[in-house]
């Protein structure tokens, strides 16, 4: 009788043990970061952690993960995604916050909350590994130094504009829907321009791409604005009240600006793939499903990214979730992590986040209730072994640089910066090739580093000394 209440006991755990066990698909974690001392929020939200963001060091190629918590910001060393380890800590105004937002431009970060008593905060992140300086906490001014909103829900970075969503002051009944920064000069941010929501509804969060924004405005659809003057945007689309209508949420453009995938923050809504070639009509031609699984009627889709052919979702119980999308109209499963593998039970739990454009294309996750994962997704693996890049003469005497990769690829990018994170030459080509001639007149005597990209991702980082 006793060996038979252990064999049902070990049958328990083993079923337990399947029920629980981490689900994956060509992606494995390499490594885990929590911090069992950040509280809980006091909601019935119940998380601790929300939004993830990543930056690299372009002067010692260091990666870092910024990681949201109801106090503030953890930045986490993820040089080695086996030892990740937090390199500084950087509190919020308040604490008790569900939601945070972090967007980078070059060395700096930027910071808002959307709840209790906020604040804009800028972080130069260069002095890294020593520390993250904060040069900007205050409150969101206008041009004439005007303290106008503390909160914000969202934020998008496009060239020298901050893209701002629902900016409002606490207790505030009536908020703005949209607001446009002016970051130039990333430590001294300044307000140029804000919308009432009579324009563009209560926005949720944006994409842009240029001079045009997709607009997530939650129960009012998307908007397709051409913002090239801001006081008179154009709407150039309104997309409301199709198939799979829930909270419009996020959304993200592929490199070629032809195809755009887009969440609904609602139970049994898929993500959907659209045809984006006319901005003014456009069309919805696939959807997204968490493992293709067309049952799973308790997913929710969060937020989404493209990288090459792949779009990266997070997924709250389902994880992140990635789709080959090189045929949109036939997307295909591609891989998945759970990272949070309980069972549905009617509140927000599991993936907020994912970052996925580190230079080691090591893909990073948050998890609201167990903190930051470090991901490798089999391609962008091979892809990065397969991918090395050759720069002569190093050091470099003459005016004339040569750069050769071992695999040809479209669209080769090299960008050059000093070693305080300037850039100083940007080069292109517009055909399919593996090599490219950089000619560097005037460039003074000193260490720089040479970054190269392929369609947008970046391929390798390298230091280059210049001798005249």
């Amino acid at each position: 009788m006793t060996n038979m209440k252990y064999f049902f006991t070990y049958c328990l755990l083993f079923t337990g043990l399947l029920v629980f066990a981490q689900d994956s698909l060509n992606m494995r974690k390499l490594g885990h970061w929590d911090n069992p001392e950040v509280p809980i929020e006091s909601s019935t939200v119940g998380l601790r952690y929300n939004e993830v963001w990543g930056w690299a060091s372009p002067v010692t190629g260091r990666e870092y993960a910024v990681i949201g918590a109801t106090t503030g910001a953890y930045i986490v060393d993820v040089s080695d995604p086996t030892k990740p380890f937090q390199a500084d800590f950087v509190p919020g105004r308040r604490g008790n916050v569900i939601n945070r937002d972090y967007k980078s431009k070059g060395n700096y970060v930027f910071a808002l909350a959307d709840q209790e008593l906020g604040s804009l905060q800028v972080w130069d992140m260069s002095t890294l590994p020593d520390s993250v300086h904060v040069v900007y906490d205050g409150l969101i001014s206008d041009a004439n130094g005007v303290d106008t909103f503390n909160l914000s829900h969202n934020m998008f970075v496009e060239g020298d504009r901050l893209y701002i969503v629902t900016p409002k002051n606490l207790g505030q009944t009536i908020a703005y829907g949209y607001g446009v920064m002016d970051i130039s000069n990333p430590e001294k941010p300044v307000l140029i321009k804000l919308y009432p929501e009579s324009v563009f509804g209560r926005v949720h969060a944006s994409y842009v791409r240029h001079d045009t924004a997709y607009i997530h405005a939650g129960g009012n659809g998307l908007f397709i604005a051409d913002m090239h003057d801001l006081d008179n945007p154009i709407v150039l689309a309104h997309v409301q009240y199709y198939a799979y209508y829930g909270y419009n949420h996020t959304g993200w453009l592929n490199d070629e600006g032809t195809v755009y995938i887009m969440a609904d923050e609602t139970r049994k809504t898929p993500v959907k793939v659209m045809d984006m070639t006319d901005k003014t009509d456009p069309e919805f031609i696939s959807y997204l499903y968490p493992r293709m699984n067309l049952a799973d009627t308790n997913s929710i889709p969060h937020n989404q990214f493209w990288v090459g052919q792949y779009g990266i979702n997070s997924y709250y119980y389902d994880g992140v979730q990635i789709f080959d999308l090189s045929d949109p109209y036939k997307p295909q499963i591609a891989g998945y992590y759970d990272t949070y593998p309980q069972p549905y039970d009617g509140k927000f739990k599991g993936c907020w986040g994912v970052y996925p454009f580190l230079p080691s294309k090591r893909i990073l996750a948050s998890d609201m209730q167990t903190g930051l994962y470090i991901l490798e997704f089999s391609p962008f693996a091979k892809s990065q072994e397969a991918n090395t890049t050759v720069v002569y003469p190093n050091p470099i005497s003459s005016e004339v640089l040569q750069v050769k990769i071992n695999n040809p690829v479209e669209n080769l990018n090299v960008r050059i910066y000093d070693m305080v994170g300037k850039e100083i030459l940007v080069q292109k080509a517009t055909y399919y090739t593996s090599e490219m001639t950089i000619f560097m007149p005037n460039i003074a005597t000193g260490m720089y580093i040479l970054q190269a990209f392929a369609g947008g991702n970046l391929i390798s980082t390298q230091k280059i000394q210049v001798q005249h």
